[in-house]
């Protein structure tokens, strides 16, 4: 003999938890994007994050935020130029306007995110790229010749695949 009974009805919520930035990320991809981590949601109060961009081998590092929203003043991305942020400062963003693209002046980039303790907002996406040449770099030697007072330069010599020279006289 078989018995029926009332069946049961079961109700859930999902909540997606977002990975928040922690501590310090080494980037060294050619390319590649990163954010604050909070996905849909807004960013956690008290974030201290960090990013090394230093691919090997790259001359330069460009660096956009496709999106960008944070507490102004209190909640912070410092960019600098180098591979910790001892090195000079090429800005400090904070509010809704977009940073603008920013490239390093060698090989490395080092990106801090910052936010207090309260208000949080919805965060930012970065996107970097680097120059990275194949080949031959380029200039490989670059000469002067003096003249006999050694004030001006009399004849440039650069040396490079192609082996050319040029002459300039500079006063």
């Amino acid at each position: 003999a078989s018995v029926t009974a009332p069946g049961w009805t079961a109700h859930y919520t999902s909540v997606v938890v977002p990975t928040y930035c922690n501590g310090q990320t080494n980037l060294t991809a050619p390319s590649g994007s990163f954010s604050d981590g909070s996905s849909n949601l807004d960013y956690g109060n008290n974030a201290d994050c960090s990013w090394l961009i230093a691919p090997p081998g790259a001359f330069t590092i460009t660096l956009n935020f496709p999106s960008f929203v944070t507490e102004p003043v209190n909640d912070v991305v410092n960019v600098y130029d180098g591979s910790d942020n001892t090195a000079p400062l090429l800005g400090t963003y904070s509010g809704t306007t977009i940073p603008p693209t920013l490239t390093s002046s060698g090989g490395a980039m080092y990106v801090e995110f910052i936010s207090n303790s309260s208000i949080t907002a919805a965060g930012w996406d970065a996107n970097y790229t680097s120059y990275i040449p194949q080949g031959n770099p380029g200039i490989v030697e670059y000469e002067y010749w003096f003249d006999n007072d050694y004030g001006n330069v009399v004849t440039d010599v650069v040396s490079n695949e192609y082996n050319f020279r040029l002459n300039t006289n500079i006063h």
